[in-house]
């Protein structure tokens, strides 16, 4: 009987000793939780703290065994539902070598086009000044993301900029914001609605240029050390092919590098079935000596980018108009876009494209870029048979591998293959 009251006494102690700590533990979890986790959970951790002390003052009024199953559950809540969130890691900050230095005036413009790339997805609509990008009238999603539909987007959005701009009232102003895809900023209303333009995302194209790059990356790294080039020209072909040796523009551009007819005849085979330009190591040497010589000629990579976009002789009669070496004072004093958006906008597209291949692992943490599928060639191997293994057209197998079948009219026993849907 002594035994069973002692017992008795010494669980009802450690009740009582039990019942004073949880209300203390409860407010020192919430200050941890307060400190380490992210402040989107705090009101939640408030509620809890407030539930949990809530509980243990209605303890008493329980029985001995339903009191200590409450303090039970009470424990078992506060070790699953107080561990601290953390927040998410910051983005990269932009961080370049010396000689491909952001000019004054266009970090925001790098930015933007790092967000186009690594943010949005090819059904979203920006809605942007095409003078200054980084000025974003609205970001919308779109049905189906062709041109037509874009086109419509841009009117829309251009009538409704007249319209704000001619309106009389606060009031009219007002309900005409409201038609507006989400706040503005006040400043970007007094855009000239002609100056407005519609792009799309690009963020799954680029997922898909970063791991295609993997399979050229060694010849086009050796090619450019050979010339004596910086390596991060490598993320060039990003902006102008998608890493696509069979890409070609409506200029005449083709290959990897989009070499002009009259600039890739300089140093290699152009035209017919023997155009180097769909080889990706030919026309890697060819962009490489032509990137060395523009580059000798203006003493500046952003100069030497933009002329590989715009032409070296605009360049130079840009720099000559304007006194100025300065790329960001070049672009702002074009008043009658002589370089138009995509020569304003190229050495920006490349800065970021290689601030998201540096970066890949945080923007593009679902995609493998050791992830190479190649065939190699076997005797008795057929195009269709390699593709039905592989579970891809046979369109998408030529396409991928043209400057290989370029090469000769029989698949060749030893050829290595790029696999890819």
């Amino acid at each position: 009987m002594g035994n069973s009251r002692y017992g008795a006494k010494s669980l009802r102690f450690r009740h009582r000793a039990l019942h004073r700590k949880i209300p203390a533990a409860a407010n020192f979890l919430y200050r941890r939780q307060r400190t380490e986790g992210s402040t989107r959970n705090q009101p939640e951790s408030a509620d809890l703290r407030a539930a949990s002390i809530l509980l243990v003052s209605g303890l008493p009024k329980l029985g001995g065994r339903a009191a200590l199953a409450g303090l039970l559950v009470l424990h078992l809540v506060l070790t699953l539902l107080v561990t601290p969130v953390r927040a998410e890691p910051r983005p990269p900050r932009l961080a370049f070598p010396p000689e491909f230095s952001i000019p004054a005036g266009m970090e925001a413009r790098v930015q933007f086009w790092v967000d186009i790339f690594g943010r949005y997805s090819v059904r979203d609509a920006i809605v942007h000044d095409r003078n200054h990008p980084h000025r974003i009238v609205a970001t919308l999603s779109m049905r189906r993301g062709n041109q037509r539909e874009r086109r419509q987007i841009q009117a829309r959005y251009a009538d409704l900029l007249r319209e704000i701009q001619q309106a009389s009232s606060p009031v009219e102003r007002r309900a005409i914001l409201n038609q507006f895809n989400g706040p503005v900023d006040p400043r970007w209303l007094q855009i000239p609605p002609e100056d407005l333009r519609v792009f799309r995302g690009q963020s799954e194209t680029f997922s898909k240029s970063l791991k295609r790059s993997r399979y050229y990356s060694r010849t086009v790294r050796g090619a450019l050390a050979q010339a004596g080039l910086p390596p991060l020209l490598i993320y060039l072909p990003h902006i102008e092919s998608s890493y696509d040796p069979s890409a070609r523009s409506h200029a005449g551009a083709l290959g990897l590098w989009q070499l002009m007819p009259n600039t890739a005849r300089q140093y290699i085979r152009v035209g017919g079935r023997a155009d180097e330009r769909r080889d990706p190591e030919r026309s890697t040497y060819a962009a490489a000596q032509f990137l060395h010589a523009t580059h000798r000629s203006l003493r500046s990579w952003p100069l030497a980018l933009t002329a590989y976009n715009h032409g070296p002789s605009a360049v130079a009669r840009a720099i000559h108009r304007h006194s100025t070496t300065d790329l960001g004072e070049l672009i702002y004093r074009n008043e009658n876009r002589r370089f138009g958006f995509a020569g304003e906008n190229f050495y920006a597209k490349f800065l970021a494209a290689a601030h998201l291949g540096e970066n890949a692992d945080y923007y593009f943490p679902d995609i493998d870029m050791n992830e190479i599928v190649t065939h190699t060639v076997r005797r008795g191997d057929t195009l269709w048979g390699i593709a039905r293994r592989y579970g891809i057209s046979l369109r998408a197998l030529k396409r991928s591998n043209a400057h290989q079948l370029a090469r000769s009219k029989y698949l060749k026993p030893g050829v290595r293959l790029l696999v890819e849907g």
